[in-house]
C-alpha cells in the first residue's frame, strides 16, 4: 500500500468511526480516490435539501483537497400543512 493509500484508507476510517449527522460518507468500492456524501439536514436555505456529492480525491491529497461534483440535483421535499 503506498502512501497516498494509506492516508485516505486511514481518513476513511476516522469517517466511519466519528459518523456525522449531516453527511454519509462512502468509499468507491473500485476506487479508493472517489467518495460518495450524501449531505442532509441542513438549515435554510438547504433545509429539507438532499445533496448528493463525488468527492475526487487528487494523488498530492492532502495537500490539496477533495474535488466535489453534485450527482444529482438537489431534492426539495416540501411538507404541506
Amino acid at each position: 500500500m503506498n502512501r497516498l493509500q494509506k492516508v485516505i484508507t486511514s481518513q476513511y476510517r476516522f469517517h466511519l468511526r466519528h459518523p456525522d449527522d449531516y453527511m454519509m460518507i462512502v468509499m468507491d468500492d473500485t476506487n479508493i480516490q472517489e467518495w460518495y456524501a450524501l449531505v442532509v439536514g441542513l438549515d435554510e436555505p438547504f433545509l429539507h435539501g438532499q445533496y448528493l456529492f463525488k468527492l475526487t480525491i487528487p494523488k498530492d491529497f492532502p495537500m490539496k483537497p477533495p474535488k466535489p461534483n453534485e450527482v444529482i440535483p438537489p431534492v426539495w421535499l416540501f411538507m404541506s400543512r
